[in-house]
């Protein structure tokens, strides 16, 4: 095996395993609130330990890194040895551009996950079930920009702190309040390119998807 093979197989461990960037407990923590059991996860690279928790898992990413570690690395067994429901795991990674709708996974989503990918909320809305749920950070500014939009309603947020995570369902009018007087619209959050700094935030946001 080369090098190059060989880091590709490591991908997952140098990116999340070994910087405690899994998120399991983050995952579980929703899992236990909403329990859902489908989950899409536009922009994710191979950041696969969302299916340790929910059974059901699609990944999109088009970086020719994780196309090649899909289609070497063992990841089927990483999930088996870390998954945390009985049945069996479904799994599935499309190596495209997640703004390119897969026409076969439109609307069979209880979440979407939008984590450090740019603007996941609205071009993949619509593989969300009607009352299925946005999990989001603002690193790009997709939370500020899914406040925005009619089709979604904050119903919780989630900070976290050394690894552990505290759920939040008060308040919530609170978030989204900029520090500065700003002409907050969908294109100056698109143009800006990254979260805003508001006088309340928190680590993760979830949404509940109210559109058709």
């Amino acid at each position: 095996m080369s090098k190059k093979e060989q880091e590709t197989l490591n991908l997952y461990h140098k990116f999340y395993a070994s910087r405690q960037l899994e998120k399991v407990s983050l995952f579980q923590v929703f899992q236990e609130k909403i329990n859902a059991n489908s989950v899409i996860y536009p922009g994710s690279f191979v950041h696969l330990s969302p299916a340790f928790v929910f059974p059901n898992v699609v990944l999109i990413d088009a970086n020719q890194n994780a196309k090649r570690y899909f289609e070497s690395a063992d990841y089927k067994s990483l999930i088996d040895r870390n998954k945390r429901y009985p049945q069996k795991s479904s799994f599935q990674f499309f190596g495209q551009d997640y703004k390119t709708i897969i026409d076969s996974l439109v609307g069979q989503f209880d979440l979407i996950l939008s984590f450090y990918a740019g603007y996941i909320s609205g071009p993949c809305k619509s593989y969300i079930r009607q009352g299925g749920y946005l999990l989001v950070n603002d690193s790009h500014g997709d939370a500020g920009l899914a406040n925005l939009d009619p089709d979604y309603q904050l119903v919780a947020t989630i900070n976290e702190s050394m690894n552990e995570y505290e759920w939040n369902e008060l308040n919530l009018n609170k978030y989204f309040t900029p520090k500065k007087p700003l002409p907050i619209s969908m294109d100056y959050l698109l143009s800006f390119g990254k979260g805003l700094q508001y006088q309340e935030m928190a680590s993760y946001y979830l949404f509940q998807y109210l559109g058709s």
